[in-house]
């Protein structure tokens, strides 16, 4: 027989963004354990992709992820 159900966490917001879905997408992009190359990749991608499209990033970020 299995104890009881593991509580969910709460993650906590994006220190740039203040966003959970930010943050959420920064640890799948995590690679074993890397959580600042993924935040560096994450950002210069986003820096990227605004000064390309010409529209804000987090924008564009929201559109991706819907």
């Amino acid at each position: 027989m299995r104890r009881r159900r593991a509580p969910k966490r709460l993650v906590a917001a994006d220190w740039k963004f203040h966003r959970d879905d930010v943050t959420r997408f920064i640890h799948k992009l995590m690679k074993n354990g890397k959580k600042s190359v993924a935040q560096r990749i994450f950002y210069n991608a986003l820096e990227i992709a605004e000064r390309d499209g010409r529209r804000p990033a987090l924008e564009m970020f929201d559109q991706a992820l819907r």
